[in-house]
């Protein structure tokens, strides 16, 4: 009835893996998502409050369990990571079955709204105590998240029974007290009992037969001795024998771990609570106690053994798993180490082998048992063997990882290069390591190959470099040669430097007159007389256009850059190279000199238009002259103070 009340909504589980319908309709349909599970939650507390006050007690009855808040911790525990709004309409839907369940149940409505109110505080703070480190039954297989638990169980429960247990003592006719300890130990129990019964029933491994087939028998042998001794030692009551329980407890963790702790103590809670309500069992000893007395010393007992059971269980969960990751691993190492291509030499310090994995056989032709009868270093080249022994003995002073290449010797008598990567295992002292090796003939020879490769295109590279920065016909800077030359003069931090623009007068007219290659002879010429005049090993020089030169002088004032274009355009006049075409007779140069420090205040560009401003200048006054412009001067707009030399 209840499957197919709930059966329209199930389309709307996106959050369980449901891939039906596209995202965007799923993303769409996330609020009908959460009141699909808050009427899931509603549904099932509403049954579990009537289950509580017509089974287990009455309206007017102290109970013995309250199970509600351990049912709604866990159904909202694997919910809790959806964010508030699923968070949200599970509690509203867990306080609506609690209050609902209570006012069918007869409860006065006060009384009914009063328990869904603790409830949904209790859940929300359970909640946040294992959230997010509990979301299945699995995550409680750690001595960690069962400490969260247990904190939750102690902390929780008594906050409610703190702030309802006055109401309640009123309404039922009994101490405050005694309702007080009752209920909270009543809520802790459910909580501390349910919340994993119930993950471990969501998470579906008791479905899986084949997975549970070995254990049955044990399983079922077990359980039936633990409920048999517990029935026996709560069908007298003449002799305290509630000790008698804890050895077949302990037989059932030791079978199934956490499971046998959630399986135990709820045979324990069932039993002794029937025994108990008959007026039967140890409990009843307590002559001249009341029942609510009683009640409340067979919560604390099954309490005590729940604060027993769970973290032993954890404890034993924990171990297995351990054990069996490392069995795992064992054979997973081996499995790797029999079929690894490299060679896997486990040794001590005294040079003796412990372990040789079989493809040392591939490797050197030795079997591992006559590599491991070897002296180990006659294994070593003679002209590697100095190196390696400095090697191992690096390795047992402490350093833990380290590489070393050197040549193995074969079986048949050979040498074979190798890759040995070794780490040091073991406390202080270091007791061994372990080596990696692999073949590495093939590498060695590529590497000879491509080194001799390398230096062949390191060579040509830099050749290429060198034309693609020079200009072939003067064998001076080109213009990409010199921009890269002034990148790296910015980079090394020169405080100042001196630009001088050098431009051949009418050199058109030359080309005019005697030819092209004239022309480039002319070129040439001026090209040697500037290397004569600029030595200074900092200084560079380029041909910066057709008949353009640069001179750069770093360090340099406008005074000396002034002087080095005197000496320029005297040695020119000097070769007196004839020019029928210029009004001077021979060849001259108009020059532009520009000052000003590299950085921070101008850039390149700027000094280059400084420059260029002073040549255009030396050319609109006659020629066959030199003018300097600073640049930073022109960049503040100063007065020009342009020098002149004639």
């Amino acid at each position: 009835m209840l499957t197919k009340f709930l059966a329209p909504f199930k389309v709307f589980r996106y959050a369980e893996g449901n891939d039906a319908f596209p995202e965007h309709n799923r993303t769409l349909s996330r609020p009908l998502a959460d009141l699909h599970k808050a009427l899931r939650s509603m549904v099932l507390i509403f049954c579990a409050v009537l289950f509580t006050f017509h089974i287990v007690g009455s309206v007017d009855h102290i109970l013995f369990l309250w199970p509600v808040t351990g049912i709604s911790v866990a159904l909202a525990l694997a919910e809790w990571k959806f964010g508030w709004m699923r968070r949200s309409a599970l509690l509203l839907g867990t306080s609506v079955g609690v209050a609902l369940g209570g006012i069918a149940s007869g409860q006065p409505c006060w009384l009914a709204l009063a328990l869904a109110m603790l409830t949904y505080l209790d859940v929300l703070l359970v909640c946040a105590i294992l959230s997010p480190q509990v979301q299945c039954f699995d995550d409680l297989k750690r001595q960690a998240t069962i400490a969260r638990l247990m904190a939750a169980t102690a902390c929780v429960p008594t906050l409610s029974a703190l702030l309802g247990a006055y109401p309640l003592s009123l309404f039922v006719h009994a101490p405050y007290l005694h309702v007080l300890a009752t209920s909270a130990m009543a809520n802790a129990l459910g909580i501390a009992l349910l919340t994993p019964a119930i993950l471990f029933l969501r998470s579906g491994e008791y479905r899986n037969l084949g997975k549970l087939k070995p254990h049955l028998r044990t399983v079922f042998f077990s359980a039936i001795l633990f409920a048999l001794v517990v029935w026996l030692v709560f069908s007298q009551s003449k002799a305290p024998l509630l000790f008698l329980i804890f050895p077949p407890m302990i037989a059932v963790l030791l079978v199934l771990g956490l499971e046998g702790a959630v399986l135990s103590s709820a045979i324990l809670a069932g039993l002794g609570w029937l025994a108990t309500e008959h007026r039967s069992g140890p409990i009843m000893l307590m002559h001249g106690a009341t029942h609510h007395a009683h009640i409340l010393v067979l919560q604390l007992f099954v309490l005590v053994a729940l604060a027993t059971a769970l973290p032993v269980g954890a404890l034993l969960d924990e171990r297995t798993r351990a054990e069996r990751s490392s069995r795992e691993a064992q054979a997973i190492y081996r499995l790797l180490l029999e079929n690894s291509q490299e060679t896997v030499v486990v040794s001590s310090l005294d040079g003796f082998s412990r372990y040789v994995s079989p493809a040392i056989t591939h490797l050197s032709g030795w079997t591992p048992e006559e590599y491991m009868a070897l002296d180990r270093r006659e294994t070593y080249h003679p002209d590697d063997r100095a190196a390696v022994l400095k090697f191992l003995d690096a390795v047992s002073h402490g350093i833990r990882t380290k590489v070393i290449r050197y040549r193995l010797l074969q079986k048949d008598g050979g040498w074979k290069w190798v890759e040995a990567t070794v780490r040091s295992f073991g406390g202080e002292p270091i007791a061994g390591y372990i080596g990696t090796l692999r073949d590495i003939s093939a590498v060695k020879e590529a590497e000879e190959i491509w080194s001799s490769e390398r230096d062949l295109l390191t060579g040509e590279k830099q050749r290429m470099e060198s034309l693609a920065l020079t200009d072939p016909l003067t064998g001076l800077l080109n213009r990409r040669g010199f921009d890269g030359q002034m990148r790296e003069m910015q980079k090394s931090g020169i405080s100042k430097f001196c630009l001088l623009m050098i431009d051949v007068d009418f050199f058109k007219r030359y080309n005019d007159s005697y030819g092209h290659p004239a022309g480039d002879q002319c070129l040439v010429q001026i090209a040697q007389i500037l290397k004569s005049q600029v030595v200074r090993q900092a200084d560079f020089i380029a041909r910066y256009g057709g008949e353009e030169f640069a001179v750069v002088l770093p360090n340099t004032d406008l005074i000396g850059a002034m002087k080095v274009a005197a000496n320029i355009r005297t040695s020119l006049r000097v070769a007196a190279i004839e020019h029928q075409g210029s009004p001077f007779g021979v060849v001259t140069l108009s020059v532009g000199a520009t000052w000003s420090p590299l950085y921070p205040l101008l850039d390149v560009q700027s000094v280059l238009a400084s420059a260029d401003r002073a040549l255009y200048r030396s050319k609109g006054e006659g020629r066959d002259r030199a003018i300097a412009d600073n640049a930073e001067e022109h960049s503040n707009e100063s007065p020009d103070k342009a020098a002149v030399i004639g």
